[in-house]
């Protein structure tokens, strides 16, 4: 288990931020348009997955062992 230096986890914490806040506004676009096509639905949903994997990162300040550690322990 690899443990994040703070400095790296104050940038992932930045990166996580940014990351929710392009999500949250494409989601919005999205809405607002009522598009239909895929690739702009899958594309805000790995945006979301990418802050999320940044959010584990800051928070728990260690990589995660596989995808699914932070769901299930």
């Amino acid at each position: 288990m690899s443990t994040i230096r703070p400095f790296f986890r104050l940038l992932a914490g930045f990166a996580a931020l940014l990351f929710w806040g392009d999500s949250f506004f494409q989601l919005l676009g999205l809405i607002g348009t009522e598009s239909t096509e895929l690739l702009n639905w899958f594309h805000c949903i790995s945006s979301f997955g990418v802050a999320l994997g940044f959010s584990y990162i800051s928070i728990a300040g260690r990589l995660p062992r596989m995808p699914f550690d932070m769901f299930f322990r």
